[in-house]
């Protein structure tokens, strides 16, 4: 399966390969590690196991970025393969099937997260992996496996340290190595930050994101209530009747399955109440891709069902209740397939203009002579919001060192400095305010899927 995974991995950045804010800071942060001048006084959370690998690859140079894409990618397709092994363990291939198909429906998996690559899908890779394992008995790696989960996403922690008591009660794993790895994940968090920023509890300092429910009176609740909004009806229906045959079941595995996803989601919301946390919909992919597992396990134990009572109690009426049941599926089938059919449009025009947006960059910073002549033109290098870790990359600065136009009362003076602008909306004026910028002469320009950008001086 790996195999398999890492090939599709590679195929993928023919069609896609460009990262996305969070990617191109960890990115970033790597190649500072490598050379020892680590700052992270700005930019999104930290997170030790991508910024370990693009440390391991920025050796590499311009390769650290294929390289992380498609490591997070094969992270991604072993998240599917994971969901479909679990379902198959409880309910057969259909349900095998019905779970992968669920999993990659699920808002932002396919359009988002898995093609700019997010880390999301790589730590429900980790978790529901760890569960086959613990299946299997082999307590020791399903606990390797949540300590790679842990060093994703600090909600993961509860469940690491609850695994690594029973571990320990059990005697299935060397005290020694629970205590190394256990010691492992908060330094890998907090010394790295302790280094870069002089605050070793940073939590991100980069751009919110519009409407998240820290935006809302109460977070907490704001996570609650839009956790459903991400998965398609068609496969809650299909999770709640899966809770509901695990139950009657007493299936103690799938049980133990949804209470974690249920945990995950309180967790999820407890830290966006506290403030610790934005609490938007990606950091739910644990809970919304267990729903996806008992998806597949519902679905089937209902066609069982259905199929066990028409051929015992309804033999001459087979054929009519068969139909009844497929329109009853379809009135939940067919609204969840617009809705999906809605997200793919939208997630792939966003997959093209960020591919656009990233190669215009790229070749106009090149035109205009890269770092070496860029960095020399002033203190910082002024870019679009959000494109601010990627321009850092290209030219080699700090995160801290590329900032956006909107800096009231910063002194004209410090306005004298290299500028990328990325034209994201048709009509966007090339400079946010001509007056201030009329000195400035255009170095290097380039076009990409229909996206603009250009690299001004005032040298």
């Amino acid at each position: 399966m790996t195999s398999v995974a890492l090939g599709l991995a590679i195929a993928s950045l023919a069609v896609a390969r460009s990262p996305t804010f969070d990617v191109w800071s960890w990115l970033v942060w790597g190649r500072e590690i490598a050379h020892g001048d680590l700052v992270t006084t700005w930019g999104p959370q930290f997170k030790p196991l991508p910024v370990a690998v693009a440390t391991l690859a920025a050796p590499l140079g311009s390769a650290a970025v294929p390289i992380w894409i498609v490591v997070a990618r094969t992270a991604g397709l072993l998240a599917v393969g994971a969901a479909a092994r679990l379902a198959w363990r409880a309910a057969g291939p259909v349900a095998a099937a019905i779970a992968a198909v669920s999993l990659v429906s699920v808002h932002l998996f396919a359009v988002y997260l898995m093609p700019f690559g997010m880390s999301e899908p790589m730590l429900v890779a980790f978790v529901l992996w760890a569960a086959d394992r613990h299946l299997e008995g082999r307590g020791q790696t399903a606990f390797v496996l949540l300590v790679g989960a842990s060093l994703l996403r600090v909600e993961t922690w509860p469940f690491l340290l609850a695994y690594a008591i029973l571990l320990y009660r059990r005697r299935s794993a060397r005290p020694v190595v629970i205590a190394a790895l256990l010691l492992l994940v908060p330094a890998a968090w907090f010394l790295p930050e302790w280094w870069g920023s002089g605050h070793p509890f940073r939590i991100g300092n980069g751009q919110a994101v519009p409407g998240d429910p820290t935006s809302k009176a109460h977070p907490g609740l704001a996570v609650l209530s839009s956790s459903f909004d991400d998965v398609l009806t068609w496969v809650w229906a299909g999770a709640l009747l899966g809770l509901a045959w695990a139950i009657r079941t007493r299936n103690r595995f799938l049980l133990e399955l949804a209470g974690i996803g249920t945990a995950w989601l309180i967790i999820v919301a407890v830290m966006a109440e506290a403030g610790v946390s934005s609490g938007v919909a990606r950091y739910l992919i644990v809970s919304h891709s267990v729903a996806c597992v008992l998806c597949g396990v519902g679905w089937v134990a209902l066609a069982r069902k259905a199929a066990s009572l028409v051929g015992s109690r309804l033999p001459r009426r087979a054929t009519a209740a068969r139909l009844a049941a497929a329109l009853a599926v379809a009135a939940l089938a067919v609204p969840s397939a617009l809705t999906l059919d809605g997200w793919l449009r939208t997630g792939a025009k966003d997959i093209s203009h960020q591919q656009g947006a990233y190669e215009a960059t790229a070749r106009a910073i090149e035109q205009a002579g890269g770092g070496a002549v860029l960095n020399r033109c002033g203190t910082v290098i002024w870019t679009r919001t959000y494109r601010e870790p990627q321009v850092a990359w290209l030219l080699d600065r700090h995160l801290a060192d590329v900032t956006t136009f909107a800096v009231p009362g910063l002194p004209a003076a410090k306005y004298a400095s290299p500028m990328v602008r990325v034209v994201d909306r048709p009509g966007d004026p090339l400079l946010p305010d001509p007056f201030r910028f009329e000195h400035y002469r255009e170095v290097g320009s380039s076009t990409s899927h229909g996206v603009p950008a250009v690299v001004l001086t005032p040298c």
